[in-house]
């Protein structure tokens, strides 16, 4: 019973082994791209692909991204969606903002400006 208990406490000790580094990249620190562009558009030279850094856009419409899993393939940024016009707030704003960071992800706000609403309104 002894030795079938060690070889399975060494088993387990070597699958969880097997799991990987689940810890993000720090900020800061580039990962290359482990992806490409499903709808490539004509794009002057240099072409994306050849830039050492990668992001992205998102917003309520992206509403569920693995952020480790983007991480790991090489979104080094992202650009999310804040607010819109004068009374919007995205919903899902906090949710990619938490998720970004915790990923490792930089992450910067953005407002999408609303021509049918005052620069005023906006603003505030």
């Amino acid at each position: 019973m002894k030795i079938r208990a060690a070889l399975t406490i060494a088993l387990f000790s070597l699958l969880a082994a097997c799991g990987g580094n689940d810890k993000p990249a720090p900020i800061g620190a580039a990962i290359a791209p482990n992806f490409r562009d499903a709808d490539p558009v004509d794009f002057k030279q240099p072409a994306p692909s050849r830039f050492a850094v990668h992001g992205i856009d998102a917003a309520r419409f992206q509403t569920s991204i693995n952020w480790t899993t983007a991480r790991r393939n090489g979104v080094n940024f992202a650009f999310l969606k804040a607010t819109e016009g004068g009374d919007l707030l995205d919903p899902m704003f906090k949710s990619h903002w938490r998720g970004a960071g915790k990923a490792g992800v930089a992450r910067g706000a953005y407002h999408f400006y609303y021509f049918g609403t005052t620069p005023e309104v906006q603003a505030r």
